[in-house]
This record gives structure tokens, C-alpha cells and sequence, in this order.
């Protein structure tokens, strides 16, 4: 586990109150840190800060998932005409992988492994001799 769901908590200021959610959102957010990183950091100890503060906006992004599935996702709205429309599935998934991306470049890219590489790069461990 990366982030406890203390640490999540005195991170953001939130307070979660369903557990059994919180460990499926950190799951799901620390096996995207691992996918990113091609499993670097699964062995640091003790787990570094960008990672944490990394874990604590990923989970942030998939819990407001459950609004915008919910229908609070409103793309636009008009007063006089009263019309509402609402981000199609599609435009939420795309908009979630970007932010994921973004969110993974930002604290990650300057992160390097013992042997000086990014945890970013596809290269870390390719014999280059």
C-alpha cells in the first residue's frame, strides 16, 4: 500500500467514510502508479513523498468518478433556455486519462531509481552495452 487511508486523510483534509471504497480507489490508483513506472517503486521503503502526494490525487480523481457517473458531470448549462448537457461517458473517460497522465508526469518526472533513471522511463534497465 502506498498511501494509508490515514495518510490520504491528513493529506487532503478529507475524511473518507466508507473503508471498504478507499482501499478499492487505492488499489486501482497504485496499480496505475505501477503500470506508469513498470513497477519501480514496489520495493521503496519507505514510500516517497511524490508518490504519496501522487496516490492522494489519483484517488481524489476516481472518487469524483462516482459523481460524474451519477450525474453531476454537466458539460454546459444555458439559464434562459433551460438546457443542460451532461459529459458523455467517452468525454469522462478521456478527460480521467489525461488528468491521470498529467497527475503521473507531474510528480513523477524528476523521481529517479538507485541507479539514476526515471521511474518514468521505459529504459531504466535495458543492457545498453
Amino acid at each position: 500500500m502506498y498511501l494509508t487511508l490515514e495518510e490520504y486523510e491528513a493529506l487532503t483534509g478529507e475524511v473518507f467514510e466508507d473503508n471498504t471504497l478507499y482501499g478499492r480507489l487505492e488499489y486501482r490508483a497504485r496499480k496505475r502508479v505501477d503500470d506508469a513506472t513498470f513497477g519501480r517503486l514496489k520495493a521503496d521503503d519507505p514510500v516517497r513523498e511524490a508518490v504519496k502526494r501522487l496516490m492522494a490525487e489519483l484517488i481524489g480523481v476516481y472518487s469524483s468518478e462516482g459523481e460524474t457517473a451519477a450525474g453531476s458531470g454537466i458539460a454546459s448549462t444555458s439559464n434562459d433556455g433551460v438546457s443542460v448537457s451532461y459529459v458523455s461517458p467517452e468525454q469522462a473517460d478521456k478527460a480521467r486519462a489525461a488528468r491521470e497522465k498529467d497527475l503521473i508526469r507531474l510528480y513523477l518526472e524528476d523521481e529517479k531509481t538507485p541507479d539514476g533513471y526515471s521511474v518514468l522511463s521505459r529504459w531504466a534497465y535495458a543492457d545498453l552495452s
